[in-house]
């Protein structure tokens, strides 16, 4: 029978056979597989790429582009052969390969696998399609985006696809002329039976004829009860169960083992057809039904499918079911159908484990750059699978030992061939680091582990197998690994610094000469220690946990603070490290003391020099006015106590200080006889006056101070309503050292004597900052000033 053009594969139950391949093909690869009739339509579904579906397809110009590279590509598949890779790259960008399906030498149908880029041809060019998405108006970060998902394949990998694709069009053309037989049989078949029916009407010419056909019918009746007898009790002993279905009726009646299979009693399943509706899976309900119809609509002589039943503890379980159309009405309709199911849940979760385990050892293999080899004592000759020849750089699957034996490095090959004459010797397994060399002569290392695996009927060793890997990368990364430890270790013992290591629990691991030496500890006194208790004091432990925490954070820590030796003499140091990460997480802690006693003591030097040249520096208003220098000295007094109580640092105060020392310096440059005058100043005399804070800045400028010393005693007569002089500043235009200078300098002024009025007290100087808080003060230094006079008792110390 031959394979007409008008054949359709679709119409059959095989297709949808070819279908789940199809898909079950997508879903492993990625890749999009569709079967084409031989006009180039498609006859299967298929899962278009993201950038197909939701572009190329949905515009019409693209879309054009699929149509005609779909034909591009049955052109293509009618001109390849098996020798030959044939694949094309389609108007939008992608390649797709094509195989034709042959059956009796003519074409019927059309594989294609496609949707995807060639890694050895081209990177994805961005240019190519950020032009397509503009031509066609897709949006291009989308577009781009699904770009990303489209599989990239080598060479190798496209082959190994392609050939599946081959097997299965051999599959499906196997199939197809099966179909052909199978009609070719119902063709004779009907002949018989037609025949039959003539042979028929012959014998009931005559009785004789008919009595003979009768007793010849009765005996073949009675051959069909014995054999059905033993049908019965084959089936029973199988554990599968069978059922009836009577068209007609509409009634399924069951065995006890189909009952029982599901964990059912007979009695217990009334309605039988009920039950199987509501038991099967709801995943394959739909499925099953469209074949027990095609059943009932004669598509179907026989039939074999599996799928999913509800077993009474809830579970599903896999049924192998065996349909036959049993009984048919004259015109040929199925009246009766009958079949067995078999539980076969044990058999898939086997096969799924392994094929499961199959996928792992190969992903294992593959990712480990392993191959596996397999050494026949008998022949002398060793098995290379894919991944040994790669490393080994051989081509051919078989080899003789000498030829392997050649790829060993001569340096070491007389060594290496007695280890491995003693395992076969011992008949032990072994692991090997061998150096080879390639073609070239380049040297490189593998790691080689075989056992043995075979024997003969005599129980003689035959055969050893096992893995072989390529280590060069990793013994180049020991030897760089060895060189920078040699680096690490030469700058960790050379270092003038003290350096530790410890663990993620502050456990010293190591420590050098220079901390042993700091600290006054031995090495074997540190080791196995925490370091908060070799050089830490207790109420020192909440800071060196905060510094702790700040390491997790940070890789380049660096911190001032004291630390003790073991004598508990304390040692300004400065702590510089941080965490050592491992996969993310904190494995341990690397750190560096650096002992600044010297420099401590300079900076002492300095901070003691600069106090008596600013004392100095106040002592020549002293010789202007004899009352500036005493209420500069007290002013300073009362702006640390409002600094502290704000909270102010060590530093700023120290910065404080000096403006509060020097802050009246200015009134050098005003007459003593103004600044004495026992009656009222005049308002020309006290424009006059107010110039010494601009006297003061012009005089301290250009002096570099750590601090902004020469700007808070240029505003410290600024007001934060802007009445104030020289500049009428306002608020968060004055400095924050102002605003203190200001109000100390106000509750000195007020409380003290002055050459024209006596002492007015704390009492009204207080009063005048809290009329004038948030006007002309700092809410906050008021409120500080008042707690101190108030409720810490402080006063103006000569």
């Amino acid at each position: 029978m031959s394979v007409t053009h008008s054949f359709r594969l679709e119409k059959y139950e095989e297709f949808f056979q070819i279908q789940q391949i199809m898909t079950d093909f997508q879903n492993t690869t990625g890749l999009t597989a569709l079967l084409m009739d031989q006009d180039g339509e498609p006859m299967t579904e298929a899962s278009h790429q993201k950038i197909c579906r939701e572009f190329h397809k949905k515009k019409p110009g693209s879309r054009e582009h699929c149509r005609n590279s779909n034909r591009k590509m049955m052109t293509l598949a009618k001109e390849s052969t098996e020798e030959t890779l044939e694949y094309q790259k389609c108007a939008n960008g992608l390649i797709n390969v094509a195989v034709p399906i042959v059956v009796e030498d003519e074409r019927i149908a059309t594989l294609m696998m496609g949707e995807f880029f060639l890694k050895e041809m081209e990177e994805p060019n961005r240019d190519f399609f950020k032009k397509q998405a503009c031509r066609y108006e897709y949006d291009e970060d989308a577009y781009l985006e699904s770009l990303q998902e489209v599989p990239i394949l080598t060479l190798e990998q496209l082959a190994d696809h392609v050939s599946f694709l081959r097997g299965l069009t051999e599959y499906v053309a196997e199939m197809i002329q099966g179909i052909m037989r199978r009609l070719e049989v119902r063709q004779e078949l009907s002949a018989a039976r037609q025949q039959k029916e003539v042979s028929l009407q012959q014998l009931k010419a005559t009785e004789d004829e008919l009595m003979d056909q009768y007793e010849a019918l009765k005996a073949k009746d009675d051959q069909l009860r014995d054999s059905r007898e033993r049908w019965v009790f084959a089936i029973e002993g199988s554990q599968d169960g069978v059922w009836d279905w009577k068209l007609e009726e509409n009634k399924i009646i069951i065995t006890e083992q189909w009952a029982n299979m599901l964990g059912y009693k007979g009695s217990e399943v009334k309605d039988s057809d009920r039950f199987f509706a509501e038991n099967i899976h709801p995943g394959d309900d739909e499925r099953i039904h469209k074949i027990m119809k095609r059943f009932q609509n004669g598509e179907f002589e026989f039939h074999q499918h599996e799928f999913r039943m509800r077993h009474k503890d809830g579970t599903y379980r896999w049924i192998l079911s065996r349909s036959k159309v049993t009984e048919r009405c004259g015109k040929g309709k199925p009246l009766r159908i009958t079949g067995t199911h078999t539980d076969v849940t044990s058999w898939r979760e086997g096969i799924n484990r392994l094929i499961a385990t199959r996928k792992q050892l190969r992903f294992v293999l593959e990712g480990s750059g392993a191959g596996i080899w397999k050494w026949d004592l008998v022949n002398k000759t060793v098995y290379l699978d894919h991944g040994s020849r790669k490393i080994l750089e051989i081509s051919k699957e078989i080899i003789t030992t000498d030829e392997w034996n050649e790829k060993i490095h001569p340096s070491i090959r007389r060594e290496v061939l007695k280890e491995d004459e003693e395992s076969v010797l011992k008949e032990v397994s072994y692991q090997n680091e061998i150096l080879m060399q390639a073609a070239d002569g380049t040297p490189f290392w593998v790691r080689v582990c075989g056992e043995p695996i075979h024997r003969d009927d005599q129980g003689k060793l035959v055969a050893f197998s096992g893995i072989i890997t390529d280590i060069t990368e990793e013994k180049n990364l020991e030897k760089a690994i060895e060189y920078q430890k040699q680096i690490f270790d030469s700058f960790f013992q050379q270092s003038p610094d003290g350096i530790v290591h410890l663990t993620d629990k502050m456990v010293i691991k190591n420590v050098n000469q220079p901390f042993s030496k700091l600290f006054g500890y031995g090495k074997e006194e540190c080791i196995g220690k925490k370091i908060d208790d070799l050089i830490v004091l207790p109420e020192q432990l909440e800071e060196a946990e905060r510094i702790r925490k700040l390491a997790d954070r940070l890789q380049n820590l660096e911190v001032e603070t004291i630390r003790y030796t073991k004598s508990r003499k304390g040692v300004p140091v400065i702590i510089r490290g941080g965490s050592i990460l491992i996969d993310g997480k904190v494995a341990g802690y690397q750190a560096t003391y650096k002992d600044i006693s010297g420099q401590k003591e300079k900076e002492d030097q300095l901070k003691r020099a600069l106090k008596e040249t600013v004392n100095s520096f106040a002592k020549l208003s002293e010789k202007r006015d004899m009352y500036i220098y005493g209420h500069q000295q007290r002013v300073a007094q009362l702006a640390m106590a409002i600094g502290k109580n704000l909270g102010l640092s060590e530093n700023t105060l120290e910065g404080l200080w000096i403006a509060a020392i020097l802050h009246d310096i200015g009134k050098i440059m005003i007459p003593s006889e103004i600044l004495s005058k026992p009656s009222k100043l005049t308002p020309l005399e006290f424009e006059f006056i107010k110039t010494h804070p601009q006297n003061a800045y012009e005089v301290l400028i250009d002096i570099d101070f750590e601090w902004p010393i020469a700007e808070m005693i240029l505003q410290h007569h600024e007001k934060l309503d802007g009445s104030g002089y020289p500049q009428g500043l306002k608020d968060t235009q004055i400095l924050m050292g102002a605003k203190i200078l200001i109000v100390a300098d106000v509750v000195e002024a007020i409380s003290s004597h002055r050459p024209y009025r006596p002492a007015l007290g704390t009492e009204e100087a207080l009063k005048e900052i809290q009329a004038y808080s948030g006007i002309k003060y700092e809410p906050r230094v008021v409120e500080a000033c008042v707690h101190l006079f108030c409720k810490e008792g402080f006063f103006f110390q000569d």
